[in-house]
């Protein structure tokens, strides 16, 4: 016959299972790490690509700036008008685009004037053109400034500025006459 004693068995704790408070922080923190390291990394790709976009918009519009002359320069030559003359019936000496603080020409009426100072925000009208009349204002601005090398030849320097870049994008570019 088996007999049952009263024994009692002490009760010991598994150390085995669960976890102990440092392996949930670390738990924690590589959790933490695996979610914000890739999130940070969104969020520089996303200002740099709009760093990137303004770059673009500010090399168009600065050669937009020297198209804009060059038109003007061939329109003059068309129309047997004095191949360099950027003003309404200016004389070189006289045109706003030679003086020190330079011209705005909008790309959408073909105006030129002066810029006293600083030049004027660009505006984006309703078909994304970007134009001094109305519109949405942008964050650009562009200052035309031409130089004369001699007779038959000018520089042109187009200049965009905007925030967060206060150096601004420049494109040079040499016209020459042509009879």
């Amino acid at each position: 016959a088996l007999s049952f004693r009263g024994e009692t068995k002490k009760a010991t704790p598994n150390l085995a299972s669960g976890f102990t408070m440092i392996e949930t922080l670390v738990a924690i923190f590589v959790i933490m790490t695996a979610v914000i390291a890739p999130m940070s990394i969104a969020s520089q790709a996303l200002s740099t690509s709009r760093l990137a976009k303004e770059q673009v918009t500010a090399f168009y519009l600065a050669q937009e700036g020297i198209e804009l002359v060059r038109g003007i320069r061939d329109n003059n030559s068309i129309a047997d008008n004095t191949w360099n003359e950027w003003s309404l019936g200016s004389s070189i000496s006289g045109s706003v685009c030679y003086s020190g603080s330079g011209c705005k020409l909008d790309a959408k009426d073909l105006s030129v004037s002066s810029c006293s100072g600083v030049c004027p925000i660009l505006n984006i009208d309703s078909n994304g053109i970007y134009t001094y009349s109305a519109g949405t204002p942008s964050s650009f601005t562009r200052t035309v400034k031409i130089n004369i090398v001699n007779s038959n030849e000018i520089s042109i320097t187009s200049t965009i500025f905007w925030p967060g870049n206060e150096a601004g994008f420049t494109i040079t570019d040499n016209l020459l006459n042509w009879p």
